[in-house]
């Protein structure tokens, strides 16, 4: 729905949230999604970006993950 998300592990201790940006598109008979998401431990935080996809009615897979770069 384009809304962040909030997730939590405590298997791993990570938490953090998962914000759309932009909006979905088609890619290989895929709907997929860019996404900004906050990774929170008890050593710091940090954030990456990525891409996941799904087939229509299916379940999101990741198909692309990096680590955000830092503005200045």
């Amino acid at each position: 729905n384009g809304r962040p998300e909030k997730w939590d592990n405590p298997e791993t201790t990570l938490r953090g949230s998962v914000n759309p940006t932009g909006l979905p598109y088609v890619a290989n008979d895929l709907v997929c999604r860019d996404f900004l998401a906050s990774v929170i431990s008890p050593a710091g935080s940090r954030f990456v970006r990525g891409t996941g996809c799904k087939p229509s009615g299916g379940e999101w897979t990741l198909t692309k993950v990096r680590a955000a770069k830092a503005s200045s």
